[in-house]
């Protein structure tokens, strides 16, 4: 995905150009991507707008249709996980927004989110999403390396990374190689986004399984030098009856991408 300004136009309209036009903002032909767009500041009076482009490969795209088709069920819509992790704060997100303005009055907020086999890095301005990344690391690089320093097999160490417990050592070491190429990563996009926007972030908040493992967030805070924190978006909502609550808050770093892919904001 990415953030671009335009000259303003109806949203059929912008659709249509970004069709046209869409190997300005991706590096694929078009006939190899499907394509959409989410206008971000649609009561604007200005002659521009903030568009939020997006585009996926087509053969990703069929390829999940024809599981889904292949089980009887039908997709209604399709995102990605940035988008997704953009609906979650665009949507729920008033809260933890507002407690972490910088001095310029924007949100000053990133959210990592530690994906399998990638980490998705969102940074905020105001409610909207201005800068995404991927960084092509994710919770399987970690469990490779806890597999195989402690000689262990593929499940055992997702069970480990899950559940240290005496372990936990062993675990830091393995995985901390991983990690800190993680980490130099978010910091040139970090700093990357401070020259090219002027503003600074505040505060990184973690998703995903693996930042559950004790002093996860305190070694992203040391290494980064800036505020860490995981966030709870199911804190706000009613949870129907019936619902584990407990289970629900207690698996909810992992199931950002859920949330939003249901809030389906950017649809």
């Amino acid at each position: 995905i990415r953030c671009v300004t335009m000259p303003r136009l109806p949203i059929d309209d912008l659709r249509k150009s970004l069709a046209i036009e869409a190997d300005k903002y991706f590096p694929f032909a078009q006939d190899q991507i499907y394509t959409d767009c989410y206008i971000l500041d649609p009561d604007s009076p200005d002659k521009k707008m903030n568009v939020l482009v997006a585009a996926s490969k087509k053969d990703i795209v069929d390829s999940r249709v024809k599981l889904l088709s292949s089980v009887g069920l039908q997709a209604d819509y399709i995102t990605l996980n940035p988008v997704a992790i953009a609906n979650v704060i665009h949507t729920l997100g008033t809260e933890v927004l507002a407690a972490h303005k910088n001095s310029e009055g924007d949100s000053g907020l990133a959210v990592l989110h530690l994906g399998e086999g990638l980490s998705n890095l969102v940074i905020f301005s105001g409610r909207n999403p201005k800068f995404n990344r991927d960084v092509f690391i994710g919770s399987q690089d970690l469990v490779k390396r806890v597999s195989n320093a402690l000689r262990i097999s593929i499940p055992d160490a997702e069970n480990l990374l899950g559940d240290p417990k005496d372990k936990l050592p062993e675990v830091w070491i393995a995985c901390e190689s991983s990690l800190m190429n993680l980490i130099s990563e978010m910091r040139l996009s970090f700093d990357y986004f401070t020259t090219e926007y002027n503003a600074h972030i505040k505060t990184l908040v973690l998703t995903g399984s693996v930042t559950a493992v004790p002093g996860f967030v305190d070694y992203f805070a040391k290494n980064l030098d800036i505020k860490v924190e995981t966030w709870n978006p199911f804190s706000g909502l009613k949870i129907a009856d019936g619902v584990s609550k407990d289970e629900l808050f207690k698996n909810a770093n992992r199931l950002w991408g859920a949330l939003g892919s249901a809030l389906c904001q950017y649809d």
